[in-house]
């Protein structure tokens, strides 16, 4: 005979579970955790390389025509799957999204800069991936190195490329130094 204990119990939950969470009080609208696999997952706490190189690049990509930069805002990517990516290129306006979040496939460009969450944000190469974001970049700070992800699939992305500092990426039709993302050593 087996015995079951509290802790082999699991609940996934779903972006209403969530919602409905936060109206009831349960969960502070403002709780630094976000919905992976439908686990809610406490974010990282932000040092100050990791908000300077947030910056950095947000002004880099803010002049993407149809496109609006949003950072660390909520990303449908699924039921199960609400990442809060550190940038997102979203296309279209702010205002498009005045009644839902962005969708993976909405976006241009989801970035995640790891300063500590180097293996959390490697593992939402799938959840990005399957949410048809298009182009996803890990900015490596410890290794001072960006991985760029590309073209999603089901199982993840197809092509991944690790560029060094001395390399240049392109965005939109954009090319960009991959050393400017790294602003601090």
């Amino acid at each position: 005979m087996s015995t079951s204990t509290n802790t082999d119990r699991r609940w996934r939950f779903t972006w209403q579970d969530v919602r409905r969470m936060v109206a009831s009080g349960v969960l502070d609208e403002d709780a630094p955790v976000e919905l992976l696999g439908g686990d809610l997952v406490e974010m990282s706490p932000q040092g100050p390389k990791h908000r300077v190189t947030l910056q950095v690049i947000q002004a880099l990509l803010a002049p993407t025509p149809g496109a609006h930069v949003a950072a660390q805002l909520p990303l449908d990517c699924g039921e199960h799957d609400v990442p809060e990516p550190d940038i997102a290129l979203v296309l279209g306006r702010v205002l498009d999204y005045a009644d839902r979040h962005p969708r993976g496939d909405e976006t241009l460009l989801v970035v995640e800069i790891a300063a500590t969450s180097r293996e959390r944000d490697l593992q939402k190469a799938r959840i990005y991936a399957t949410a048809a974001v298009p182009e996803y970049w890990v900015v490596d700070l410890a290794d001072r190195r960006l991985l760029v992800h590309r073209h999603p699939g089901a199982d993840g992305y197809g092509r991944v490329e690790i560029l060094a500092t001395s390399e240049t990426v392109t965005v939109q039709g954009q090319e960009l130094s991959v050393a400017s993302l790294f602003p601090v050593d």
